[in-house]
């Protein structure tokens, strides 16, 4: 049995019966280099056994102290941004340029001779265009849509 194969049961003890443990054994006696190989492996599991890394104290505290200190400075903090109009304007805009490229005389004759493999990465286009721009509409306006929805 090679050294891979002997690593892939150090690795997964749990499926290996009392012969290949034995295999095991006498491959890392004899076998300096997988030796040390499981040896770190073995470090690597009981640390993971015994909760590592340990536990801070007072971090959840500070964590907690930060956050609600943060809500209390309100809204004089936060970074300007476009405004609601300025993206309803980008995405009536966006709207009318994904629809009307459609409508253009070469774009029939491209996709008549292209066919599905041309249609295809078209619509992902579009619908990765349509996505982004919900996606950040709703990223940088999330506050001011849930109050006027009433998510709050």
């Amino acid at each position: 049995m090679g050294c891979d194969r002997i690593m892939d049961m150090v690795y997964e003890p749990e499926n290996a019966d009392f012969l290949d443990r034995l295999r095991i054994g006498l491959h890392l006696w004899l076998c300096a280099d997988c030796a040390r190989k499981a040896r770190r492996v073995e470090l690597c599991a009981h640390a993971l056994r015994e909760g590592f890394p340990p536990p801070s104290p007072g971090l959840e505290e500070a964590v907690m102290s930060a956050v609600s200190a943060e809500e209390c400075a309100g809204d004089e903090t936060a970074p300007a941004g476009f405004s609601l109009g300025g993206w309803v304007a980008a995405g009536i805009v966006l709207l009318v340029s994904l629809t009307t490229v459609f409508f253009g005389l070469e774009f029939r004759h491209i996709a008549l001779a292209a066919g599905v493999s041309f249609m295809l990465p078209v619509g992902i286009t579009v619908g990765t265009a349509v996505t982004v721009y919900g996606a950040l509409l709703i990223g940088s306006h999330l506050k001011t849509l849930s109050e006027r929805f009433e998510l709050r």
